[in-house]
């Protein structure tokens, strides 16, 4: 009987949909092979032809594929069949792990095109309104919108560039706070009803978590240029005193203090959740900080009140550290210590290993660890800088993915005279030998015979 192949054929995906694959069974000597791509939105059907294999569509979405936690369905192996008059062929479709990273990738730079976060010189900040929220209230205490946002706009407008410093992550599909703030940022009526209701979803939290600090939660809309940027600030009570100066008759100064409670201060500590959000991003990208967080996480209890997974996986954020890591090297080749060069892509790995958590903030670390002494250098600096703005990770808090760092299977020498020996660890000292005789390295090769000798390209 003869064997097919299953032939998975892709068309251009649809960023959110659920994806499908189309598969043809097509007579092959040995063995059944196949490939997997990702198709757009279409109903589950059969073609009547005995050599089309039924569609399926249970595999996850393209946005699915970069965050393990973003995923509701699982498509690590999925099976099909056809029934060529009297013959029976049976495919079994596991996702290619090769191509599985190729599709990641793609989808990743078209959704992190859509993310991109910018706040203006101009912005404005168009309204605010806050309620105040506490372990000591039973429901938060409502107030009326604020009059004249515009006189606080530089001081608001300043504390949301902190946010955008902060991780991304992505709304899900069903998230009610999703509709909400995009239900208050586009009718002029509902952002007072939208924000009492925040504020009343947000007052729960204290029912399960006594540490979180009375404050103010607050819903802002920005005018961003062409862009209406929205935004929930949770402000903790801060103590702070103020002071003032009285001149007395014998013109000596004297201090008046002030001690405040319920303030809106600077330091952006006081800031203990912010999240914000475009509502025209087609990918329900948001960005959150949350000092209650940890690697770049915000806390379980955020993210429940949101509804929201992180956008990328740490496996591909670390993947992306190590290829800025590499154009930085390649941008700057004669700041590379020899040493370190000639061993770079393991010398990158291994620092991107013991790093262990990658700080945006902190670049000296993982510089120092990947090229030594080089990472004084100014160019080198403002290299790596650049290379992770071009990756979209220069504001990403993230743990380091040991799946991303895996070990090549394949080893290169080369020699000062641009002799190329590619081996393997089970070669050394059983088809390659490396010996050294004074100041000499020798390689000698054992083989039964030559399969290869021609004339090398220039």
């Amino acid at each position: 009987m003869p064997s097919y192949i299953c032939l998975c054929i892709a068309v251009p995906v649809t960023v959110g949909a659920p994806s499908q694959s189309t598969c043809l069974a097509i007579p092959y000597v040995s063995g059944c092979c196949f490939v997997t791509m990702k198709m757009q939105t279409l109903s589950d059907w059969i073609f009547n032809d005995p050599g089309v294999i039924q569609s399926r569509e249970d595999s996850p979405s393209p946005i699915d594929r970069l965050s393990p936690t973003a995923s509701r369905s699982s498509a690590s192996s999925r099976s099909c069949s056809a029934a060529p008059k009297s013959k029976v062929v049976s495919c079994s479709l596991a996702a290619s792990k090769h191509q599985t990273k190729t599709l990641e990738k793609t989808m990743s730079e078209e959704i992190l095109a859509d993310t991109e976060y910018h706040i203006e010189d101009d912005a404005e900040l168009d309204r605010i309104i806050f309620h105040i929220v506490s372990p000591e209230l039973s429901t938060p205490k409502i107030l009326m919108e604020v009059e004249t946002p515009e006189d606080y706009s530089t001081f608001f407008i300043d504390r949301l560039r902190e946010t955008i410093k902060g991780t991304k992550y992505r709304f899900q599909d069903n998230s009610w706070i999703k509709d909400q703030v995009r239900t208050a940022l586009t009718s002029q009526h509902a952002f007072v009803d939208t924000s009492e209701r925040l504020a009343e979803k947000f007052q729960e939290l204290f029912q399960s978590d006594k540490r979180l600090i009375p404050g103010a939660l607050m819903l802002l809309k920005i005018k961003n240029k062409d862009k209406t940027y929205g935004a929930i600030i949770k402000y903790d009570d801060m103590t702070v005193i103020s002071y003032t100066t009285e001149v007395l008759n014998d013109g000596k100064a004297k201090p008046i203090l002030n001690q405040f409670l319920n303030n809106f201060v600077q330091d952006k500590k006081a800031i203990q959740k912010s999240v914000l959000f475009d509502i025209s991003c087609p990918n329900s990208s948001i960005i959150c900080t949350d000092r209650s967080g940890s690697k770049g996480d915000i806390t379980e209890k955020l993210k429940d009140f949101l509804q929201a997974d992180r956008l990328f996986s740490s496996t591909l954020l670390t993947e992306r550290l190590i290829t800025a890591l590499e154009e930085t090297a390649k941008s700057q080749p004669t700041l590379i210590p020899p040493e370190i060069r000639k061993r770079l892509k393991s010398k990158i790995r291994q620092a991107v290993k013991d790093t262990v958590e990658f700080d945006p903030e902190n670049h000296e670390q993982i510089l120092t660890a990947a090229f030594g002494e080089a990472h004084k250098e100014d160019k080198i600096k403002k290299a790596f800088a650049a290379s992770l703005k071009k990756q979209k990770i220069s504001s990403e808090k993230f743990e380091i993915s040991s799946e991303a760092i895996k070990q090549g299977s394949k080893r290169i020498k080369q020699t000062y005279e641009g002799v190329r020996v590619t081996y393997t660890s089970d070669d050394v000292n059983k088809n390659i030998f490396f010996e050294e005789d004074g100041a000499k390295k020798i390689i000698r090769i054992v083989t039964d015979q030559y399969v290869l000798e021609d004339e090398s390209d220039d």
